[in-house]
């Protein structure tokens, strides 16, 4: 079995952002849509899991961007799993234009199971006739990210509302990042020039939670926390700032 998905995609109006080209958070979006599609296609799909009682459960995301493609672009979008491990995969992600790379990505994830809150090795479910893609992008490790925002600032609070909630009746993993670049205007974003966003979950979040958002500024990048009530973290981002066109 081919463990590669590539197809045809048209950067359309509603994944675009103020300045006419691919949102950041809708480039977490497409990811995770074609992971979806992709694990339906090679038997691992969500309504397999689903009859076993499994849940997939992305753990983090990170994104690396040389040019974001422009409104009503054709590109070409790229996804393929790394070998799994017993417990945890990576998958990678590629948005490109011919041989030129626009937009790489990676993300870790594992499998759970709702009913206990236990991690199941992916070996049980996984196909075992799949040839799978040697190549890696977005090769640097994940950062460590501190999910301690104790002494640092609050710029909003986030109510998680009904358009947020998943199947699995928690907040999208998307949805995470829409909320996170909603707290920055469109001139501050510009200024940002984002060539790195990556994002690490801690804990679900349910409709009607009420999470702070805090921010840690460094030199060259920004590190954000949704923090449920008593501090604890629900997600944690760091975007990194650069010279992207």
């Amino acid at each position: 079995m081919d463990c590669l998905l590539k197809k045809e995609l048209t950067v359309l109006p509603s994944i675009c952002d103020n300045t006419a080209r691919f949102s950041v958070p809708a480039v977490f979006s497409t990811f995770m849509d074609l992971a979806s599609e992709h694990g339906q296609i090679i038997g691992v799909g969500n309504d397999v899991l689903e009859e076993k009682g499994l849940f997939w459960l992305t753990v983090k995301t990170k994104i690396k961007i040389h040019k974001r493609p422009s409104m009503m672009d054709k590109i070409t979008a790229s996804t393929w799993p790394e070998k799994p491990e017993r417990i945890r995969c990576n998958r990678y992600y590629l948005l490109s234009n011919g041989e030129e790379h626009l937009i790489e990505g990676k993300s870790e994830w594992t499998i759970i199971s709702p009913n206990n809150g236990k991690l199941h090795r992916i070996d049980e479910v996984y196909p075992t006739d799949i040839e799978h893609y040697e190549k890696r992008i977005c090769e640097e490790p994940f950062s460590r990210l501190s999910d301690d925002f104790s002494n640092d600032e609050e710029i909003c609070r986030y109510t998680v509302r009904s358009t947020d909630i998943d199947l699995g009746q928690h907040m999208n993993n998307a949805a995470y990042m829409r909320a996170i670049f909603g707290v920055f205007s469109c001139e501050e974003l510009d200024k940002l020039n984002i060539k790195e966003a990556e994002i690490l979950f801690k804990a679900p979040c349910f409709e009607g939670e009420s999470l702070s958002v805090k921010i840690r500024r460094n030199e060259g990048y920004i590190d954000i926390g949704m923090l449920k009530e008593g501090g604890k973290a629900a997600a944690v981002a760091r975007l990194t700032m650069g010279d992207t066109i």
